[in-house]
Protein backbone atom coordinates (compact mmCIF):
# COMPACT_ATOMS: atom_id res chain seq x y z
CA UNK A 1 0.00 0.00 0.00
CA UNK A 2 1.53 3.37 -0.82
CA UNK A 3 1.96 5.67 1.86
CA UNK A 4 1.28 9.69 1.16
CA UNK A 5 4.73 11.69 1.52
CA UNK A 6 4.69 13.27 4.62
CA UNK A 7 4.19 17.08 4.44
CA UNK A 8 6.84 19.14 5.21
CA UNK A 9 5.69 22.00 8.12
CA UNK A 10 6.15 25.65 6.92
CA UNK A 11 8.92 27.00 8.94
CA UNK A 12 8.69 30.00 11.18
CA UNK A 13 9.11 33.92 9.82
CA UNK A 14 12.22 34.97 10.24
CA UNK A 15 11.84 38.24 11.75
CA UNK A 16 10.16 36.17 14.97
CA UNK A 17 12.53 36.07 18.02
CA UNK A 18 13.90 32.50 19.18
CA UNK A 19 10.83 32.12 21.74
CA UNK A 20 8.11 32.87 19.30
CA UNK A 21 9.66 30.62 16.75
CA UNK A 22 9.75 27.64 19.11
CA UNK A 23 6.02 28.90 19.42
CA UNK A 24 5.49 28.14 16.05
CA UNK A 25 6.67 25.16 15.59
CA UNK A 26 5.41 23.78 18.35
CA UNK A 27 1.49 24.78 16.96
CA UNK A 28 2.24 24.39 13.24
CA UNK A 29 3.28 20.68 14.46
CA UNK A 30 0.46 20.55 16.69
CA UNK A 31 -2.96 21.99 14.85
CA UNK A 32 -1.06 20.80 11.60
CA UNK A 33 -1.70 23.78 10.08
CA UNK A 34 -0.71 25.03 6.60
CA UNK A 35 -3.27 26.88 5.14
CA UNK A 36 -2.69 30.75 3.83
CA UNK A 37 -5.29 32.31 6.23
CA UNK A 38 -4.36 29.72 9.18
CA UNK A 39 -0.82 30.67 8.70
CA UNK A 40 -0.98 34.09 8.37
CA UNK A 41 -3.55 34.60 11.90
CA UNK A 42 -0.70 32.62 13.61
CA UNK A 43 1.92 35.19 12.07
CA UNK A 44 0.40 38.18 13.53
CA UNK A 45 -0.82 36.61 16.50
CA UNK A 46 3.31 35.61 17.48
CA UNK A 47 4.52 39.04 16.47
CA UNK A 48 1.93 40.35 19.01
CA UNK A 49 2.88 38.32 21.57
CA UNK A 50 6.66 39.04 21.09
CA UNK A 51 5.66 42.53 21.37
CA UNK A 52 3.68 42.16 24.31
CA UNK A 53 7.15 40.27 25.70
CA UNK A 54 8.96 42.90 25.14
CA UNK A 55 6.38 45.49 26.84
CA UNK A 56 6.47 43.22 29.78
CA UNK A 57 10.33 43.60 29.90
CA UNK A 58 10.35 47.32 29.67
CA UNK A 59 7.81 47.68 32.43
CA UNK A 60 10.09 45.20 34.61
CA UNK A 61 13.11 47.12 33.81
CA UNK A 62 11.49 50.63 34.43
CA UNK A 63 8.31 50.32 36.87
CA UNK A 64 4.77 50.21 36.80
CA UNK A 65 4.40 54.12 36.96
CA UNK A 66 7.09 56.96 36.32
CA UNK A 67 7.15 60.61 37.17
CA UNK A 68 5.99 63.18 34.39
CA UNK A 69 7.49 66.49 34.06
CA UNK A 70 4.52 68.02 35.96
CA UNK A 71 5.53 65.63 39.14
CA UNK A 72 2.19 63.35 38.37
CA UNK A 73 2.78 59.94 38.91
CA UNK A 74 1.82 57.96 35.66
CA UNK A 75 1.28 54.53 34.23
CA UNK A 76 4.31 53.23 31.92
CA UNK A 77 3.74 53.54 28.52
CA UNK A 78 4.22 49.84 27.82
CA UNK A 79 1.56 48.67 30.14
CA UNK A 80 -0.60 49.53 27.63
CA UNK A 81 1.04 47.95 24.48
CA UNK A 82 1.43 44.64 26.76
CA UNK A 83 -2.62 45.16 27.17
CA UNK A 84 -3.16 45.90 23.64
CA UNK A 85 -0.97 43.30 22.75
CA UNK A 86 -1.86 40.52 24.67
CA UNK A 87 -5.50 41.28 23.53
CA UNK A 88 -4.51 40.33 20.01
CA UNK A 89 -2.45 37.35 20.79
CA UNK A 90 -5.66 36.17 22.44
CA UNK A 91 -7.86 36.89 19.42
CA UNK A 92 -5.65 35.05 17.06
CA UNK A 93 -5.66 32.14 19.91
CA UNK A 94 -9.50 32.05 19.34
CA UNK A 95 -9.60 33.10 15.41
CA UNK A 96 -7.45 29.98 15.01
CA UNK A 97 -9.94 27.48 17.16
CA UNK A 98 -7.37 26.77 20.05
CA UNK A 99 -8.49 25.56 23.38
CA UNK A 100 -6.74 27.21 26.03
CA UNK A 101 -6.97 24.59 28.50
CA UNK A 102 -5.99 21.22 27.80
CA UNK A 103 -8.63 18.42 27.17
CA UNK A 104 -9.48 16.55 29.78
CA UNK A 105 -10.50 12.88 30.22
CA UNK A 106 -14.76 12.52 29.67
CA UNK A 107 -16.34 11.22 32.71
CA UNK A 108 -15.13 10.91 36.63
CA UNK A 109 -11.03 10.85 37.53
CA UNK A 110 -9.69 7.77 38.44
CA UNK A 111 -10.61 6.41 42.10
CA UNK A 112 -13.28 8.98 42.08
CA UNK A 113 -16.36 6.91 42.83
CA UNK A 114 -14.65 4.86 45.81
CA UNK A 115 -15.95 6.07 49.33
CA UNK A 116 -12.97 7.59 51.14
CA UNK A 117 -11.43 5.61 53.35
CA UNK A 118 -10.55 7.13 57.23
Amino acid sequence: MNQPAPTRLPGAPRHLPPEEKRMWRAIVREFCIQDSPGLSVLRVGLEAHARMRQAQGEVLRDGLTFKAGTGAIRPHPAIAVERDCRDAWLRCVKQLGFSVEPIGAVGRPAGAHLPKQF
